[in-house]
């Protein structure tokens, strides 16, 4: 299991459901044979909520760049994470930026892992109850900034990718692409799901992948299988899709 595509999955739906007011006090877990991603258990029933991330440039006839970019730099952080527990007992809270143009290969992953760890760790800020910062000057390619905060207390160290990012629209054509991707989903739920929702996430992790909710899906009418849909924004709003069979 994909622990971090399952965390985003999980906090997508918790988004949703704190937003809309939905399936008040369901208890909501990970489901291990997806689909679908996420249950909610409430006074409804069990609800099956399949999830799937958004990106801007989804309906590309090669393809998704941005996700394969997304997928390369969560590995670069999950693997310098994994690097620093063995390394350093000392918890910190890191901040890395890498810009879009920088390409990271899979092959280079560890190294630059390596070298990420290897600044924090020199990088030399005390443990402070309140904070103390470095901003890191010797950087480690492909990295544009690295800012490390040592401070007393936190259980894990914490390692967060930054990215400037321009804001774009989740248009009609683009939230129906993404219906359409998790379509055959739907049959593939246990018998036992009665009652089964889509989740379109608009990621935010990197350049030109940040979307919000273009005004005329309000007023389009999608197709899909699912019995509700719903799409969610990089800032937590989220709007209930109007849906048809397909």
């Amino acid at each position: 299991m994909d622990e971090t595509k399952t965390a985003f999955e999980r906090r997508a739906v918790e988004l949703l459901l704190e937003t809309t007011g939905l399936l008040p006090n369901g208890a909501i877990s990970t489901f291990s044979n997806d689909p679908p991603d996420v249950t909610v258990s409430s006074q409804m029933g069990i609800v099956g909520i399949e999830v799937r991330r958004l990106y801007s440039d989804e309906d590309q006839k090669k393809g998704s760049t941005l996700r394969g970019i997304a997928s390369l730099r969560q590995r670069l952080v999950d693997r310098a994470s994994e690097i620093l527990a063995t390394k350093s007992a000392e918890k910190f809270h890191i901040s890395l930026g890498i810009p879009e143009h920088q390409p990271i290969r899979t092959k280079d992953i560890n190294k630059i892992a390596s070298e990420i760890v290897e600044a924090v760790i020199s990088s030399g800020p005390e443990p402070d109850p309140f904070g103390a910062r470095a901003l890191v000057t010797d950087l480690p390619e492909p990295l544009a900034y690295l800012s490390v905060t040592s401070l007393d207390g936190m259980p894990d160290s914490i390692l967060n990718l930054n990215n400037t990012f321009w804001v774009g629209s989740a248009t009609p054509r683009l939230v129906q692409y993404g219906l359409d991707q998790k379509e055959a989903m739907f049959s593939a739920f246990p018998p036992e799901f009665s009652k089964r929702w889509i989740l379109l996430a608009c990621d935010g992790s990197v350049q030109s992948s940040s979307l919000t909710l273009s005004p005329e899906l309000k007023t389009e009418t999608f197709r899909t299988p699912f019995h509700r849909a719903f799409v969610l924004d990089m800032f937590g709003h989220a709007l209930e899709l109007q849906i048809r069979a397909p």
